[in-house]
């Protein structure tokens, strides 16, 4: 049984509970200033994280073959070709040493 003039279900000697405390509510202020603050710190991740670089060269998978068009032809063979052509030419240039064609002189 409780004495009158004591709450319900509290005892003698033990100190009152406080009543619960509720949140402060947030406000739209508060919202808006973390929305602010998370995307500032979102987009500063994805500038400095994402970076742009030229693609290296990949090394050649396949053997390429250089043809060369030449403007006359001669009627036998050379012995020993050094490039591949759609006719025959033996001798012709100017220099005494075998140059490979340079297509950046044109």
């Amino acid at each position: 049984m409780t004495r009158p003039g004591t709450p319900q279900g509290r005892r003698r000697g033990t100190p009152p509970v406080p009543p619960l405390r509720t949140p402060p509510p947030v406000s739209s202020a508060d919202r808006l200033s973390l929305t602010i603050t998370l995307a500032i710190i979102l987009h500063a991740i994805i500038i400095l994280g994402v970076s742009f670089s030229p693609d290296e060269e990949p090394a050649n998978r396949f053997r390429t073959l250089d043809v060369t068009l030449v403007h006359s032809k001669s009627q036998e063979a050379p012995d020993e070709a050094t490039l591949l052509a759609q006719a025959n030419q033996i001798g012709g240039g100017e220099s005494p040493q075998p140059q490979r064609p340079d297509l950046r002189s044109h």
